[in-house]
């Protein structure tokens, strides 16, 4: 039977919080950043205990996080050049698994060859980034991949609109200095 789990983002948070519940709404795990001056470490952890940590890689040609954790150590790394959103991931037990979203980054599917691991569809009205994942595999190692997936997904959210913000203040400055 899937397990059905919600994950978001807190809206006002100094260190970028984002939280996975269950059915029940209880707090299943949490990620947070490693510390307040870090913006590339994110711990996601189970109740008290640390169960992946996540480092978004800085020099590379494509979007790069590497996980740490439980279910193994790989990176997940964006493919470039596509219309719709997808994610593989590297190394680890889920070598060659495919995070794939649809054209509007609204649903997901996790699939490593051709079995299902995951799917999320994106709540569309809500203030915050909020997506309702449905885990098919009734494993933890399953359920702890969906989960840094998603995790992903919604940094590299993050990360592109802050690209996009700097780009508009640079924009706007340029503009400014004409003027």
């Amino acid at each position: 039977m899937p397990r059905v789990l919600s994950i978001s983002n807190k809206l006002l948070s100094l260190r970028d919080r984002i939280e996975i519940f269950d059915d029940a709404g209880t707090v299943i795990y949490s990620c947070s950043r490693a510390s307040f001056l870090s913006s590339r470490s994110f711990f996601v952890s189970a109740g008290e205990t640390e169960v992946a940590r996540i480092k978004h890689k800085l020099l590379s040609w494509a979007p790069t996080w590497l996980v740490e954790g439980e279910a193994g150590d790989f990176a997940i790394r964006a493919r470039l050049f596509s219309l719709r959103r997808v994610y593989e991931v590297k190394g680890g037990p889920f070598h060659g698994a495919q995070v794939r979203g649809n054209l509007w980054d609204v649903k997901f599917m996790i699939a490593l060859d051709e079995t299902l691991v995951a799917q999320a569809n994106k709540r569309l009205i809500s203030l915050r980034d909020t997506h309702a994942i449905e885990v098919m595999r009734d494993d933890d190692a399953s359920e702890l991949l969906s989960v840094v997936a998603m995790i992903v997904v919604l940094l590299h959210n993050r990360l592109k609109r802050r690209v996009a913000d700097e780009e508009r203040r640079d924009q706007l400055g340029r503009a400014y200095d004409d003027y």
